[in-house]
């Protein structure tokens, strides 16, 4: 046979293996994800509910919070819990840090014990905002003014921001949420309710270079009770749930996902002078929100409303992301599931190559926009089982992102009331 004809031929084959591999890779769903849960327990029991969860490299750290329903026993003590990488290993070592201030001795600032307050991770150490003093049905938030509670890891102490004088700063609040920019140079702070027990809808964004806050227009429609709050694709993201019955699918209301795109590097437009004076619909702003919505004529296909519940971003790579809700629960039950919902694909990564061409073909389809259940392909609780290894439905419980695609959850209130300590990593597979 000629050489020509062989190389041709070669190539051929070469091309069509090529094609298929390609084509088997395009063909891959990329709904439903599959994960598996690891059983964390601590060396002395940790039974918290309404307090927060901070994981800083190898360390997860719970701050505030109550131990019993019944009781008003709060401490500001910061529970250091040494999460192991050791798969074989379920048991965290835990210590205790007491609230020491950053400054001279029986003089320096530290928090008061709270519960229902918010917590988010920046720069390696972790950032406090709000709360109240008393874990109530109906609990009076602190007045701090507009304070940062920052704690420092490496020093084991506290320290504060306080924004300048005569400058805006968020209500107090309790039962709020708060996320940060994958920079760490700004902290986001939505929702929750005030001090009249008013359900919120106001969004600030705290930037700790320059030490202020700033409003930022509110999300689409009015408050809800189910808040959520993550940050991803240079991008907020916001689950809401609307009421309104000419947009809901029979008795489930409509569900949509609220993004609001902000800069890198720079500082957004403060939006607090024009609602004061009453501008909602023509605020003086660079940013605006805009909806995704997920209506599905099964409902069985999307989570159903829920407070207390995780919101998470989560990447598995290439510019392909998702958001990930767990938990949570409503005035008749708790959930125990998880939910995975695909974003569109980031601009120029190769997801978004990929789906630009799955749109093409027959029979395959990208999935954006669209929600699944994590499939759980195994729950391991090693030898600490009989210390209530249960996966179980969970609310006010503690959530921090350990990696892009892992997270982890402490504590919280069982289906039967009970405080429950003890802890899971969820890991995308």
């Amino acid at each position: 046979m000629e050489p020509a004809i062989v190389t041709a031929a070669a190539y051929g084959v070469e091309t069509a293996v090529e094609g298929g591999v390609a084509a088997y890779y395009l063909s891959k769903s990329t709904l439903p994800l599959k994960g598996h849960l690891e059983h964390v327990t601590t060396t002395d029991r940790l039974s918290r509910y309404g307090h927060t969860l901070s994981v800083i490299s190898d360390r997860a750290y719970v701050f505030g919070g109550s131990e019993d329903p019944n009781s008003q026993s709060l401490t500001n003590d910061v529970l250091e819990l040494h999460v192991s990488t050791d798969e074989n290993t379920t048991t965290a070592v835990l210590r205790s840090i007491p609230a020491v201030g950053d400054g001279e001795q029986n003089t320096a600032s530290v928090p008061l014990a709270r519960t229902y307050h918010s917590a988010t991770v920046a720069r390696n150490r972790f950032f406090v905002f709000g709360g109240s003093e008393k874990p109530s049905d109906s609990p009076k938030p602190l007045e701090e003014n507009g304070r940062v509670w920052v704690f420092d890891p490496l020093s084991s102490k506290w320290t504060f921001l306080d924004p300048p004088p005569d400058t805006t700063f968020p209500f107090a609040r309790t039962k709020h949420v708060s996320t940060s920019s994958p920079d760490g140079s700004v902290i986001f702070v939505y929702g929750g309710l005030s001090s009249d027990q008013v359900r919120l809808n106001d969004l600030w964004a705290f930037y700790l270079d320059e030490g202020k806050w700033s409003r930022l227009p509110d999300p689409p429609g009015p408050p809800t009770s189910g808040i959520n709050l993550t940050c991803g694709q240079g991008k907020l993201w916001r689950l809401g749930y609307s009421d309104d019955s000419e947009k809901s699918t029979g008795s489930i209301p409509r569900g949509q996902i609220d993004f609001l795109e902000y800069p890198t590097g720079g500082t957004l437009d403060d939006v607090s002078k024009d609602l004061a004076q009453g501008h909602m619909n023509d605020l003086k702003s660079n940013i605006q929100w805009e909806t995704l919505d997920f209506n599905t004529s099964k409902p069985s296909e999307v989570p159903s409303p829920r407070e207390s519940a995780a919101l998470h971003f989560i990447t598995t790579g290439n510019g392909r992301d998702y958001l990930l809700l767990a938990l949570g629960s409503d005035d008749k039950e708790e959930f125990s599931d998880i939910w995975i919902y695909q974003l569109p694909s980031a601009q120029y990564s190769g997801a978004k190559m990929k789906d630009v061409v799955r749109e093409k073909l027959p029979g395959v389809d990208s999935h954006r926009g669209e929600w699944s259940r994590l499939q759980i392909s195994g729950i391991e609780v090693g030898a600490d089982e009989e210390k209530g290894g249960a996966w179980t439905s969970r609310r006010y419980f503690g959530s921090s992102m350990t990696g892009t695609k892992q997270l982890m959850i402490w504590g919280g209130l069982g289906p039967r009331n009970e405080t429950l300590g003890d802890g899971w990593r969820i890991i995308i597979d």
